[in-house]
């Protein structure tokens, strides 16, 4: 069954439950997504991330509830503080396995919860990092969806493709009883390790950490091989109008951005001359092009990307080069994101490291100490309270301690305002792995 934009059905609509996919790491737009800081973090074309762009089309609280989550345990803190940033509560962030298994698990974790909550619960899955030009028309697919799936249709969004023609968005809605029975019917033994990855989950803070053996004895497959294409109770609503795209490589991107009188999409601080046809992006310098065609041009603060537009998919053997390489480019970005804040290697040499660090208001680094390294610290700006060994006491700006090998140490920010810091750690080993974790409020310990 086709549903198209005049197909309106004189049901009762209900709201739906937005299911929003957070794993993976989205390497094919490498150097901007990392493994450690994925895709839907990056913000192509607005200020807001694709994650955050993916809450704000579903915050209507005439149409949605408040939306849960699903992510991998590496990038839980992150996910948090997409949704703190724009004010949204989740109604839960369920923390899965590496990767999450696969959509089809992952969704039907989704579907028992809220189904437990609401038996009349309408699911709208949806990836973290797809771009949507157009929220308004995009709502209007989902007021239409709605009609459609509380009927008790599985509805898959077709966004179109080049050629004009629809293709799988991703993007579903089905009831969250609907879909149990027909997978429990499909692939019962995704429903059973759903149900025993949910039934001994484990909450911790603010997230609910589902059984990762239970979950990894689902197999892993996607939603669409494991139901969409198996059901018969399909339907399909066009996302007509709506600017869709999965941006999944950097030509979708250069395809869904606004761009010059020459073809060109130039983001951040980029001279262009003689340019034509080209996605050129600069995120720490100025970066200056003259007389290329058709080339993607990313720069980031540790890395240089230059590819022909056409080239794009013949990223991952590169990727898979720096990681047999033993080098970091493919995990982290030279800034390192922290449940506590962040840190950034300035200047690096031997036995010696200087890092700049931001520690969020209230945010608190774990008790730790080191076994190779000492460290000073100068606070720039902020207040900073210090555990070193027995005594506790605070810093101001332009003030500075030491830290001595051995020592059990904490830094914490007690202020309203961010802490910015400088570290200079020196020693005969200054990795990351010289850290001795004896109490931590992120669960880390």
């Amino acid at each position: 069954m086709t549903l198209t934009a005049g197909n309106r059905m004189e049901t009762p609509v209900r709201t739906c439950h937005p299911v929003i996919l957070c794993g993976g790491s989205g390497l094919e737009l490498w150097p901007m997504a990392r493994e450690a800081y994925p895709k839907l973090l990056m913000a192509p074309a607005a200020e807001r991330t694709l994650l955050q762009e993916t809450l704000h089309r579903v915050t209507d609280p005439n149409r949605f509830a408040a939306p849960l989550l699903i992510c991998e345990a590496e990038h839980r803190f992150l996910i948090a503080d997409q949704t703190h940033a724009l004010g949204i509560t989740p109604a839960a962030i369920l923390v899965g396995p590496q990767g999450c298994g696969g959509s089809a698990t992952a969704a039907a974790a989704a579907a028992l919860l809220l189904a437990a909550q609401d038996p009349e619960a309408l699911l709208l899955l949806l990836p973290s990092d797809h771009y949507v030009a157009a929220p308004e028309r995009f709502r209007d697919a989902v007021d239409r969806a709605l009609a459609v799936a509380a009927q008790g249709a599985f509805v898959v969004f077709a966004g179109a493709s080049d050629g004009g023609t629809g293709r799988n968005s991703g993007m579903f809605m089905f009831g969250a009883r609907r879909y149990l029975a027909e997978l429990q019917r499909l692939e019962p033994e995704t429903v059973a390790a759903a149900r025993n990855a949910v039934d001994c989950a484990i909450r911790n803070l603010n997230f609910l950490h589902l059984d990762t053996k239970a979950f990894a004895a689902a197999p892993t497959r996607p939603i669409d091989c494991a139901a969409m294409e198996r059901t018969c109770g399909g339907a399909v609503v066009p996302l007509d109008g709506a600017g869709w795209t999965d941006a999944g490589s950097w030509t979708a991107l250069w395809t869904a951005a606004a761009k010059d009188c020459d073809g060109n999409a130039l983001v951040g601080d980029v001279l262009a001359e003689g340019v034509t046809n080209s996605y050129i992006r600069g995120e720490s310098r100025l970066v200056a092009a003259v007389g290329v065609d058709n080339l993607v041009l990313v720069e980031t603060a540790d890395a240089v990307l230059a590819v022909g537009r056409d080239r794009v998919q013949e990223l991952r053997p590169l990727i898979d080069r720096l990681a047999r390489a033993g080098r970091g480019e493919h995990r982290e970005h030279r800034r390192v994101y922290r449940p506590w804040g962040s840190y950034e290697s300035v200047d690096a040499g031997e036995r010696h490291q200087v890092k700049r660090i931001i520690v969020k208001p209230g945010g608190r680094l774990s008790l730790q100490k080191h076994a190779h390294r000492a460290e000073h610290w100068v606070v720039v700006r902020g207040t900073a309270r210090v555990t070193r060994d027995d005594s506790v006491f605070e810093l101001k700006e332009n003030e500075s301690t030491y830290i001595p090998v051995g020592a059990v140490h904490r830094l914490e920010n007690p202020g309203a305002e961010p802490l910015h810091l400088i570290e200079v750690q020196s020693g005969d080993y200054l990795g990351e792995d010289d850290i001795v974790r004896l109490d931590d409020s992120y669960g880390r310990a």
